[in-house]
């Protein structure tokens, strides 16, 4: 399992999806869902029900749908795959007995039997009716080789059930017997002596569903005080833990201030590619809604400075481990200057893979990264306004000469303006209408009208700072080019 793709659904989901509807499937073929209340049956079950229902629409942009994708991720393939192959095998080695007749004297199974059936988390009902319609009429000997098999089994079940149960709290299918509130969970954190990790799980995910404010808080600050070294994970609920609390500190990131936002990326760009997508969505959604080019380009800056400066380790799986700032660093020296050429990128990416011993599963991920570091530091990385793309600077979607040329009315009027505001750039756009009325016969009607109409434009997006394209010189009797710098505001 390589977290690197925890995010990309479209990737796993189907095949997980499969894993998880077969395994059920079995399930309740040979135990008839006589199972106990949140056991690894029980849990599957419904993780089986939920995941049937969901769609993978915009996931890459809703909070839950992440996290929710997130945990399902982590229900690990491998044991899914020998739980059922378990399953499979008992059905092989068992019968499909009808009901032995009501009032017919039968022998009950052995305590022994009992209690292995029990370690398989079947109830009272669940234990008699699989003894009586898979093995009642087995021989003693078959008993006791089926008896080894399911022993064997259920220690591959118990492995499967504890994750199950740590993903199920994160996503409130059961409540355990311990209850938290904020103050007393972070008390117990604070003291290294969190009493009931269950608990708390379950207390953070009910939090994340409910967007509870006091709790994003606390996990905004505990991301901003911590530096989660998730390389090291000596316990699977650690890993879970880091999760939730990077949803719950990331999903009011558009609110958070500059300073936040830039602390936050420069300790966790990474992990919110590897864990949380909905991030790059946010940070797009930061740029997009800037009033201005200057404004754009100055957090698109800010943005890619704090990712320069990340320390957090890339890979978690063997091999040798990187820091993000060295990645692309090393990148940028590879590149040789020429920093956007996507073969040089997908050469560069395979060459760390082949270098470091990293998975091959690691190339869309780091190729997303690099490119997301990139455009912020080429500022290209949204269609900002029409304006910029990952192409560069868009065309206008007219020509000033084209404007000069035919009638100005009040629509084209007001599209100018619009785009005016939006570039932002007075003295470019100053110099571009400037040398496309040198190329016209601007002095003359209908020219004159449409240059001084166009100027008075200028100046209403600008102000008199900036000053007018044209002005009226007494001294030579006529209008002139405002092209020697701002002049008499006149």
């Amino acid at each position: 399992m390589f977290l690197q793709n925890i995010d990309n659904p479209n990737k796993w989901w189907n095949n997980k999806k499969q894993l998880i509807q077969k395994l059920n499937g079995l399930a309740t073929e040979l135990f008839a869902s006589e199972w106990r209340e949140n056991s690894g049956w029980d849990e599957i079950s419904i993780f089986n029900e939920e995941i049937s229902q969901m769609d993978l629409v915009n996931v890459e942009k809703d909070w839950e749908k992440s996290f929710y994708c997130s945990v399902v991720y982590l229900i690990d393939d491998v044991l899914l795959t020998g739980v059922i192959s378990g399953l499979e095998e008992l059905k092989r080695s068992t019968r499909q007995l009808p009901p032995p007749p009501v009032g017919a004297l039968v022998n009950p199974p052995s305590e022994d039997f009992v209690n292995i059936l029990k370690d398989l988390d079947l109830n009272a009902d669940g234990i008699v009716d699989f003894y009586w319609s898979k093995i009642g009429d087995l021989d003693a000997a078959a008993v006791d080789a089926l008896s080894e098999k399911i022993q064997s089994f259920s220690l591959v079940y118990e492995d499967l059930k504890k994750r199950l149960l740590l993903l199920g709290l994160l996503v409130l299918h059961f409540h355990p017997e311990k209850r938290y509130t904020l103050e007393e969970f972070v008390g117990e954190l604070e003291r290294s002596d969190v009493k009931s990790w269950s608990g708390a799980l379950r207390f953070l995910g009910q939090s994340f569903y409910g967007n509870d404010g006091s709790v994003k808080t606390w996990a905004l600050n505990f991301l901003l005080a911590s530096q989660f070294d998730r390389t090291i994970d000596p316990e699977f609920f650690q890993l879970l833990f880091f999760i939730i609390v990077l949803h719950l500190g990331l999903r009011d990131f558009t609110y958070y201030d500059n300073d936040t936002k830039q602390r936050l990326i420069n300790k966790y760009i990474w992990s919110g590619f590897c864990f949380a997508r909905p991030w790059e969505q946010e940070i797009k959604k930061i740029l997009a809604e800037q009033p201005f080019v200057d404004y754009y380009m100055y957090n698109c800056g800010m943005f890619a400075r704090a990712v320069e400066d990340n320390n957090e380790l890339i890979y978690n799986g063997g091999g040798k481990n990187i820091v993000l700032k060295d990645f692309i660093r090393q990148y940028l020296i590879y590149s040789g200057g020429d920093t956007l050429d996507g073969l040089k990128q997908v050469t560069y990416i395979k060459k760390q893979i082949f270098d470091n011993q990293w998975s091959v599963d690691m190339k869309d991920r780091l190729q997303e990264m690099l490119g997301f570091y990139l455009h912020l530091k080429n500022g290209d990385i949204i269609d900002y306004k029409g304006i910029l793309s990952e192409e560069g600077v868009k065309p206008r979607p007219f020509e000033w000469d084209k404007i000069l040329s035919d009638n100005l009315n009040e629509g084209k009027a007001t599209m100018v303006k619009d785009y005016l505001m939006v570039f932002n750039r007075p003295f470019t756009a100053q110099m571009e209408i400037v040398i496309s009325l040198m190329a016209l016969p601007w002095r003359s009607e209908p020219y004159l009208s449409r240059a001084l109409r166009l100027s008075e434009i200028y100046e209403e997006v600008y102000g008199p700072v900036y000053g007018p394209l044209l002005y009226y010189s007494e001294k030579d009797g006529g209008w002139k080019l405002n092209n020697d710098g701002p002049p008499k505001n006149l």
